[in-house]
């Protein structure tokens, strides 16, 4: 098991690359969750689930469906911004994993 708290840190490149291979592998879970959010979203069905205001307490399939299509839009653009930030998190961990301390 690596050491948290090496004596040298600044020779210490296993701990950041476990670190920065833990940030990607959470990117890339986040990335599978969403696109199964955005799925299960947009396979609710309106007129089985409602959405209940809460200042009136009333319900309406309009809204429900207008609501529906509005968070999976919002999943959608969450998604693409996540993905970027993955793509860019695999080029850092590409170039972290080829430092190595000086021998």
């Amino acid at each position: 098991m690596t050491n948290t708290e090496p004596e040298d840190r600044s020779t210490d490149t296993n701990t950041l690359a476990i670190h920065i291979d833990a940030i990607d592998g959470g990117l890339d879970s986040s990335l599978i969750l969403l696109d199964s959010s955005v799925r299960r979203c947009r396979d609710l069905d309106p007129a089985t689930v409602q959405l209940i205001d809460p200042e009136t307490g009333t319900a309406s399939t309009a809204t429900t469906a207008a609501t529906i299509e509005w968070i999976a839009s919002e999943l959608e653009g969450v998604t693409e911004l996540l993905q970027a930030a993955y793509t860019r998190m695999n080029a850092v961990n590409a170039r972290a994993r080829l430092l190595y301390p000086r021998v």
